[in-house]
Order: structure tokens, then sequence, then C-alpha cells
């Protein structure tokens, strides 16, 4: 049965993995070794992974496997086939929906789960956030934001609106997609859109309106390659 497949090579991938380079280096490499893998297979195992590591360090007294199958409880927000198939009654929609009924849903299972243990940094957040809900929403997969580079407004409305992956404009030139969105079969990435989380792209927003003559001193001390300079 295929979902056991996945979910033993998950694990065995995830039981050779160090931790000497970043693991979507270390899970690419090992799929090239490994040619027996077709491309839906290397999807699903390298999800399984991730489902993994975003339990951090939750439910540590329980096997690989168990805690593959709840981060994908956790992180799955509509029925999934294989939850279905090992936790039918975690595999319900109105369970699903809602990420605090799930954390009380582990919490009643499994008495040693705690979302402290999913992110160890809370002491540096700010006031007024919710340490707990902050920790459980690493479980959620983020949306896919791109800058949509000048002159291209035009073909990107074209290729992106009509797409099933496609959300909304949070701005004439910021477009929000589903994170699984295949987007180097739909637009030239770096040419024509630019992928860039939002924070990023809102950081000009919180500077002062700058008039002509003025001649500010800006450090952007996350410039990488200067996107948000850009």
């Amino acid at each position: 049965m295929k979902y056991y497949s996945h979910l033993t090579n998950a694990a065995n991938i995830l039981d050779l993995y160090q931790g000497r380079e970043p693991f979507h280096y270390f899970i690419k490499g090992y799929f090239k070794a490994e040619k027996k893998f077709g491309s839906k297979d290397r999807k699903q195992i390298s999800h399984l992974c991730y489902c993994y590591f975003r339990l951090g360090k939750a439910m540590m007294d329980y096997g690989v496997e168990e805690r593959i199958i709840t981060g994908l409880f956790l992180g799955s927000f509509q029925p999934d086939e294989m939850l279905e198939f090992f936790r039918p009654d975690w595999n319900k929609p109105e369970l699903l929906s809602d990420l605090v009924a799930k954390v009380e849903r582990l919490k009643s299972e499994f008495p040693t789960f705690d979302p402290k243990e999913v992110f160890w940094f809370r002491e540096p957040l700010s006031d007024g956030i919710d340490r707990d809900e902050f920790a459980i929403s690493h479980s959620v997969q983020p949306d896919l934001f791109l800058r949509v580079r000048p002159g291209n407004e035009a073909r990107v409305h074209e290729v992106i609106d009509t797409h099933p992956g496609f959300i909304e404009w949070t701005d004439p030139a910021i477009v929000r997609l589903q994170n699984s969105t295949k987007l180097d079969e739909l637009l030239l990435i770096d040419k024509e859109v630019v992928i860039q989380d939002l924070s990023s792209q809102s950081t000009q927003s919180y500077l002062p309106d700058l008039t002509e003559g003025m001649h500010p001193s800006i450090w952007d001390c996350c410039a990488a390659s200067g996107g948000k300079a850009i």
C-alpha cells in the first residue's frame, strides 16, 4: 500500500538525516541517488518529512511515524487521503478547519502534547502575542506571495487571475497564491515576477514619506540580495 510506503520512506529519510546541511539539500540528494521514486512519491514523502519538522520538539516521547501523522493532521485543513487511511477519526472537515480544536484533540489523546514544545524561543516574542497560538501557527504552511516586476502586470493578470491557485491581489503589484502553485510552469521567476513574502514587500510602508531633496540614511540589515531595497 502506497500510504505505508510513503510513511516508511519518510521515516527512513529522517533517520538518515544528521543535520549537517539544510534538509532540502539533503533530501534532493537522496532522491537523486534513489531513482525508484516518481515525482508524486517524492512530493508526498518530502511533505511528510516537513510535517515532522513542524512539530518542533513536541511529542518527542513518541515514534517518528506517529509524529509524522500528527504533523500531517495539524497542517491539513481539508480531508487528506493519508489521514483517512491512518486516522479517519481525524479526517473530518469540521475538525481539520479549526486549529484550536485540533490542538485540544491532541491534548486529549496524547497527555504529553504541549504547544510550548513546538516553538522554544518564546521569551523574546513581543507583548500581546499569544505564545501558544504563535507556536502552533508553524503548522500552517504560508501562502505564496509574488511581486510583479514593472511592465509585466497585464501578462501576470492573464495567467494568474483564472488559475485555481489564485487567492487575491493584495496590491496592484502583489498577488497571493496557494503555496502548492507550480509557479515555474506559469511565469518567468525573477523576470516577470519575484517570490517575496508579504512582510518584506510591506517594509516601505513603515518608512516616512520621502519628499524631494530628502536624503535619509537607511540601513537594511536584512538586505541579502536587496529585494526589499529594490
